[in-house]
């Protein structure tokens, strides 16, 4: 009774394009519905159970690529590239200090921003950190910062600016093309790193399998060695790991990952 109540729910709320807008919205949200999701997105969870277009995962219901497509999520952040925190907390065009043969960049101290964030404004820790991880997140779908590196055994320095004249770097082009192809198949890598790792098991992202699933997808041998960390900061950014701060890598949830 309860799904055929859903169903009837769903048919009676404006077809078409709210429906479609509802998906699009779920899209960006991973394709998951909560326990706390407002009632057309749960009549939607209701029939999709109902006819396996859906999965329950703990507190979720995972909707299936058929129905919904994983896209970037919409991240919005209150602090700007520009801002004096931010500024404070990128070095000026160099090779990073003590590393003289690391290639020359704007890199960001993701510690001195939350830092810079927590004195210049007063926010508590936690509060500094969330606002810094979704600054990074919103850059990265900017395509105005990268963690990039073509050799997986040389770790870059740390997340690097391509902003205004920090773009002036040899390598640019390389950077924003690897950074544009995550993008494009943010969905299906999150699918299918989200199938392969068990919930508080494993942790988003299998960094060696994600770089074999952008060579298949991209056809291209030459993508960044740790597109992983743009996409693990992406997630964070999200929302998609709770309880994430400074001191905890947090509890990462569908559709990072499945339960049994």
């Amino acid at each position: 009774m309860r799904h055929a109540l859903a169903v009837l729910a769903l048919l009676a709320a404006p077809a078409g394009a709210d429906q479609a807008a509802l998906l699009h919205d779920l899209g960006a949200a991973g394709c998951v519905i909560g326990a706390d999701a407002g009632a057309e997105a749960r009549a939607l969870a209701d029939v999709a159970l109902a006819d396996g277009t859906g999965q329950q995962q703990g507190d979720w219901v995972v909707l299936g690529a058929d129905i919904c497509t994983i896209r970037v999520p919409d991240i919005h952040s209150d602090i700007g590239i520009d801002d004096p925190a931010v500024v404070a907390s990128v070095s000026a065009m160099a090779a990073p200090t003590n590393f003289p043969d690391e290639p020359r960049g704007c890199y960001l101290s993701t510690n001195d921003l939350g830092m810079n964030l927590s004195l210049t404004r007063g926010w508590p820790v936690q509060k500094a950190y969330d606002a810094a991880v979704r600054f990074m997140a919103a850059q990265i779908v900017a395509g105005e910062m990268v963690f990039y590196s073509d050799d997986v055994l040389r770790t870059p320095m740390g997340f690097q600016s391509l902003h205004g004249d920090c773009a002036r770097v040899p390598a640019v082009d390389a950077m924003r093309q690897s950074n544009a192809l995550m993008l494009e198949h943010f969905g299906a890598v999150v699918r299918a790193q989200g199938q392969a790792i068990t919930c508080g098991e494993g942790y988003f992202p299998d960094f060696m399998a994600l770089q074999g699933q952008m060579v298949e997808l991209t056809g291209r041998s030459d993508m960044n060695a740790w597109t992983g960390m743009e996409m693990m900061f992406l997630a964070l950014g999200a929302g998609w790991v709770d309880g994430a701060g400074p001191k905890s890598r947090g509890v990462q949830r569908p559709p990072l990952c499945h339960y049994e």
